[in-house]
């Protein structure tokens, strides 16, 4: 596993140098940072009317971070990354599935030389040795029926920390999973770049091309086994198809039905129909 230039032991961000990026990059536009917020996310939705497109938004920690349906995310200071990117789009839901995507794959594209075997698991987090790195909350946002634009939240894992036991599912974080330090300040500018990237396809229009190359990375694939929760059970089944929207089919072994999953039902964007991953 090659040396990445990221390592590091310092804990605190460098907020002057993180703005001084931000600021002279073409695609990301403005840099806000607060030491505690409720959630990322949250402050931008409370200040998206104002923030132009491309705003980063970064906290050093949450006390009410989220994930997907309300899950707790567990936010400590000094510890992991906690970063919302906002994008005023109005082809929505189109553009919310390619950002929900384009950014695991922008964090997979930070970390895969030093993790080659990060792994994504349908429908936003990224997994290592069969443990949770990173998580993605994506909400779209409307007013009236008008769209508006997608917060896209990440969650990403840095330092070790001690984890609730309470927890659904054991994290793992960059430190144990590659046994060093790393800087976080580093890791932000790094995402910040790859999210960047993400835009410059999207806006040449090749964010079909993105999205087919992270599908085919991904842990998701026509023929491995998937464990849904269909109707309160959860049922392993075969994935028959992965749809250019980020959908899965899948084959129920009792009843040899193919069932869609869909990305809207699965990130919360509209009401579940008894299916869920």
């Amino acid at each position: 596993m090659g040396r990445s230039p990221y390592g590091s032991s310092r804990l605190d961000y460098d907020v002057d140098r993180l703005r001084r990026h931000v600021r002279s990059h073409d695609c990301a536009a403005a840099l806000h940072y607060a030491s505690t917020v409720d959630s990322t996310n949250q402050w931008a939705k409370r200040i998206f009317a104002e923030t132009p497109h491309g705003s980063v938004l970064l906290a050093d920690t949450q006390t009410a971070g989220r994930g997907r349906f309300g899950r707790t995310w567990y936010s400590p200071p000094g510890v992991s990354i906690y970063m919302s990117w906002i994008v005023k789009a109005t082809d929505l839901p189109a553009a919310g599935v390619f950002w929900h995507f384009a950014a695991a794959w922008a964090v997979a594209c930070v970390l895969e030389k030093d993790l080659p075997d990060i792994e994504a698991k349908w429908p936003n987090d990224l997994w290592v040795q069969g443990r949770k790195l990173a998580g993605f909350l994506t909400e779209l946002l409307y007013t009236g029926s008008r769209p508006q634009g997608i917060v896209v939240g990440i969650g990403l894992n840095v330092h070790t920390a001690e984890w609730p036991l309470s927890m659904d599912v054991r994290p793992i974080s960059l430190e144990e999973a590659t046994g060093r330090r790393w800087d976080r300040t580093d890791l932000v500018i790094a995402v910040v770049d790859a999210l960047a990237q993400a835009q410059r396809l999207w806006q040449a229009g090749y964010a079909t091309a993105l999205l087919h190359e992270w599908f085919r990375k991904a842990r998701w694939q026509p023929g491995q086994t998937a464990y849904l929760r269909v109707q309160g059970r959860l049922r392993p089944g075969r994935i028959a198809a992965v749809e250019a929207d980020g959908s899965l089919r899948v084959q129920l072994p009792e009843t040899a039905d193919v069932v869609r999953f869909s990305i809207e039902e699965a990130l919360g964007w509209k009401p579940a129909s008894g299916l869920g991953w």
